[in-house]
């Protein structure tokens, strides 16, 4: 059987018009037989309302459409019964044949005469069904100007839009309450530093839930817990207001509220049995506090200028402020904390303003600091810990690997922090050579933070050279032994491997070149040169030239393809010293070579001269190798 409902019905004429809910129109013609002087009197006592629940609804427009369809009783009982929510709205009052057709044949004309000419017709019900599509004035004149004889009878009274909506003004003002209750529902205390967030450690909620018709249902689903829908109407009171607190929220679900996020969603109904959208509430309870899980402790064998003290869950602002950390050492004098950074929502690095000394020391967490829920830090909050940083070497020289070491240059050793001179000996500071230790003299700097090894002799060329530093019996000034190996535990051994520079002289193997005054010119801008220049080959003394009034020389038969030379200008003359106490500086050079080739002194494939400065007697201070010597660049 063709499903008989309003939005679907096809009506017959003006079916290009394009109408709300897709409607078309009867075409004009017929009427339906009914007395056409009925109710007349009485004709303010009927509305729209035909299936009586106190709402015009789609049903009610149906049901006319049915009716003007003619039906009889068995007819309209079958579709009742076929098609229930098609035709009956909710908490109808008129639900069988029998009493809608007296409804309606007692309405008559009083309710379906529509243009007002006294008969109930086609257009009439054409007209109904234009007010169902909630057409407004312009669009119904338009329609009515555009076909008259589909929607105003002959003799009609109403003929326009204006009076024609004025009528269905007088029938439908008895409508009654369609809209659903007014709900919302919120936090109560929203606690913690925003009462934005939603994180809080009181699941109250609270809210109101509004309307004309009065409400006869308020229901509760907390989908966390379980699909059970509870009944809170009881709660609501007479001003629509309504709370409901943990314990009540427990008595429901019959267990403790647990930690966690929930949403609280309500949905309301009123006295005609309109039904409110579902209104929620969302939140994370928290109700636990925070504690202290990461701080340094115990003893720590690398020192630090800043640290990092973690929590068990993201803190508010305060857990970042300066204020609420202290630190002070085994004396009790305050550390300061020069500022507190965010490395992350429950993580606080606190930066000091220097890096710590080996000692004791104690830090202390305020327990005014507090988790997004307002909950403040519990638990241990007073730390202590030990820093004992062992000293340990930063540089050996010549580095491990090195070649072409020159034999005099000594071997020096830097640490990172000051040691204690008298445990540097040669037990725990020695350089080996062929499977013997090299002899020697060993110097802890002023400042006890470097240790030199200078040689009783030159060392063998072309040797390779181990260092040996012993941590184990060396200590800092705290007597802890140095981390000679780095791997941040005292004690340990380092070593390091270089090799030295062969000295065989290679016969044809020459190199020539030439030295200036690097202070003055000549007139023309020519260089100056220095005569009497010694250069001697470290390591064979009795390889050595001597400069000529050209400033030339030429080392002839020197090893290759490198080697140092030390220049000694002590006997030097040139035409810039004038004066007595004017002389040049010596110095020490490494030179290339090419074996059996004559070749000038080059830098990179350049020729590359040597020019020493003039000095005077006031430009340099002797140092005293016993006591401490000031220096200083005038």
């Amino acid at each position: 059987m063709k499903q008989i409902l309003r939005e679907n019905r096809v009506l017959f004429g003006l079916e290009q018009l394009n109408l709300k809910d897709n409607l078309t129109l009867v075409s004009a013609g017929g009427t339906r037989e009914t007395d056409t002087n009925l109710n007349l009197v009485n004709s303010n006592i009927y509305t729209l309302d035909i299936d009586g629940n106190g709402i015009v609804e789609l049903q009610d427009y149906n049901l006319i459409e049915l009716y003007a369809a003619q039906l009889d009783e068995v007819e309209l009982d079958f579709l009742l019964n076929s098609f229930a929510n098609d035709l009956r709205g909710d908490n109808a009052t008129r639900t069988d044949a029998a009493s809608i057709l007296s409804y309606l044949n007692e309405a008559g004309v009083s309710l379906l005469d529509i243009d007002g000419n006294g008969i109930v017709e086609l257009q009439d019900y054409n007209l109904i069904d234009l007010y169902a599509a909630q057409l407004d004035e312009v669009e119904l004149d338009f329609l009515l100007n555009n076909f008259p004889n589909d929607l105003i009878g002959e003799n009609a009274t109403r003929t326009d839009a204006v009076s024609i909506l004025a009528h269905f003004e007088t029938i439908s003002v008895e409508t009654g309450d369609i809209t659903p209750p007014l709900l919302n529902i919120s936090l109560t205390d929203d606690t913690g530093d925003s009462d934005q967030d939603s994180i809080t450690s009181n699941p109250t909620v609270s809210g109101t839930v509004l309307d004309d018709s009065g409400i006869s249902a308020l229901e509760l689903t907390i989908p966390q817990i379980s699909a059970t829908t509870f009944d809170v109407t009881a709660e609501v009171n007479g001003d629509g207001s309504f709370v409901f607190e943990r314990s009540f929220i427990e008595s429901l679900i019959g267990t403790s509220l647990e930690d966690g996020d929930y949403t609280f969603e309500l949905v309301a109904t009123d006295g005609l049995g309109n039904v409110s959208d579902l209104v929620e509430v969302g939140f994370t309870l928290d109700t636990a506090s925070p504690t202290v899980t990461t701080v340094p402790s115990g003893t720590l064998t690398e020192t630090f200028s800043s640290l990092t003290v973690s929590f068990s869950e993201a803190v508010t602002q305060n857990g970042f402020e300066v204020g609420n950390y202290s630190l002070v050492d085994e004396d009790n004098n305050v550390v300061a904390i020069a500022s507190v950074e965010s490395l992350d929502a429950s993580t606080a690095q606190l930066n000091l303003t220097e890096t710590l000394a080996d000692g004791d020391y104690q830090l202390v967490v305020d327990g005014v600091i507090a988790d997004l829920a307002g909950n403040f830090l519990e638990g241990e909050s007073t730390f202590n810990f030990t820093i004992q940083d062992p000293v340990s070497i930063e540089d050996i020289s010549p580095a491990n690997g090195e070649e072409f070491v020159s034999l005099t240059r000594e071997t020096i050793v830097r640490f990172d922090g000051k040691i204690d001179p008298t445990t540097v000996n040669d037990d725990s500071f020695y350089l080996i050579a062929n499977g013997d230790r090299i002899p020697g003299n060993m110097i802890v700097s002023k400042s006890e933070e470097f240790a030199t090894f200078f040689y009783d002799q030159p060392l063998p060329s072309s040797t390779e050279i181990r260092v040996v530093v012993d941590g184990d019996k060396s200590t800092n000034k705290n007597g802890t032994a140095i981390d000679a190996d780095n791997n941040g535990i005292s004690g340990g051994i380092a070593t390091a491997d270089f090799r030295t520079l062969p000295l065989t002289g290679i016969q044809g193997t020459n190199v020539f070149g030439y030295i200036y005054d690097s202070n003055y010119t000549n007139p023309d801008g020519s260089n100056i040169p220095i005569e009497g220049v010694r250069l001697e080959v470290d390591g064979l003394t009795d390889v050595f030239a001597v400069t000529d009034e050209n400033g030339y020389f030429i080392l002839e038969d020197v090893p290759a393809p490198e080697f140092f030379v030390h220049i000694d200008p002590s006997n030097a003359t040139s035409d810039v010293i004038t004066q007595a106490g004017h002389f040049y500086g010596p110095i020490t050079k490494p030179f290339h070579s090419v074996a059996r080739h004559e070749i000038q002194l080059e830098m990179d494939g350049e020729p590359f001269d040597v020019f020493l400065p003039l000095l005077s007697s006031g430009d340099y201070t002797p140092l005293n190798p016993t006591e401490e010597t000031t220096v200083g660049v005038v």
